[in-house]
């Protein structure tokens, strides 16, 4: 029984930080998209072959942030 209960308490104490952690991943991504100096960049990307595998060119955005 003090083992079942322990274990349940160490569950609870992990999932604790978990949503500690989900809720600072929140607030840092709110306050980035808030910057007011980021800029979107086009960059075409060529036609390339890595490992074996051809990636087709494309446009990809670059954020700038200032």
């Amino acid at each position: 029984m003090i083992v079942i209960q322990a274990l349940s308490q160490a569950t609870t104490r992990q999932n604790d930080t978990v949503k500690q952690q989900h809720w600072l991943y929140v607030s840092m991504q709110k306050q980035r998209n808030q910057v007011s100096n980021a800029r979107l960049y086009p960059v075409q990307l060529p036609e390339q072959r890595m490992d074996g595998v051809t990636f087709q060119p494309s446009t990809k955005l670059l954020r700038i942030e200032e």
